[in-house]
């Protein structure tokens, strides 16, 4: 297999590869990446993956398939269309941004594609509903729902833009609920609304610094 870029998808696929005996070669611009790479004793090549003379080195001719891991849509994008004009008959993996990334894929000459976080966060969404007390065949059943709506739903999209088939989205409709009681007087109302508009001492702008969550 050769794996154009080591990314944080394309470290944990490549632990199912070795586990499974496939020699993988890694392409990456990435002096970090191809110091993680190393870690693992894969065949590394330091270049851009987008450059039919790197490919052409590192080995896609002998590669039964090819997994395009990259981060950035348009980067992928270009890697799998050098591949298709190229090398035709080569298995083309890839690694979609999103779901507009989706869309561009199923219009390519791809074998296999997959949205980065989509199947982790079905896994998320049915521990959560086994964790409220679900039972592991109810969580299964409603988890294929979703999925099987989302595979139709890409489809309408395919063909219809990004923005159909909302309506086969699970919904609920939202009640807007005020913050502040309104069966209080005015006066306290005001005093309320007052106090939610002064900064947070310790949030505020001269609040000490404190690691944030994406950090």
């Amino acid at each position: 297999v050769l794996m154009i870029g080591f990314s944080r998808m394309g470290q944990v696929a490549s632990q199912t590869l070795l586990a499974g005996g496939v020699d993988v070669t890694i392409i990456d611009n990435s002096p970090e990446q191809i110091r993680n790479a190393a870690r693992f004793g894969f065949r590394i090549y330091f270049g851009d993956g987008t450059r039919k003379e790197v490919l052409r080195l590192a080995g896609i001719e002998q590669a039964e398939l090819v997994a395009v891991c990259t981060h950035k849509a348009e980067t992928t994008n270009r890697i799998i269309s050098i591949i298709e004009r190229e090398w035709p008959q080569k298995l083309i993996y890839a690694r979609a941004y999103d779901r507009a990334h989706t869309l561009q894929l199923m219009g390519m000459d791809v074998d296999f594609h997959i949205r980065e976080t989509f199947e982790s966060a079905l896994v998320f969404g049915k521990k959560m509903l086994e964790g409220l007390g679900r039972s592991h065949e109810d969580a299964d059943a409603i988890i294929e729902d979703v999925r099987k709506r989302d595979d139709e739903r890409l489809v309408v999209q395919k063909s219809e833009g990004l923005l159909a088939g909302s309506h086969m989205l699970h919904t609920k409709a939202v009640r807007p609920e005020p913050l502040i009681d309104p069966h209080r007087n005015p006066g306290q109302r005001r005093e309320e609304s007052q106090d939610m508009r002064r900064p947070d001492p310790a949030t505020g702008p001269d609040a000490a610094p404190t690691g944030g969550q994406g950090g």
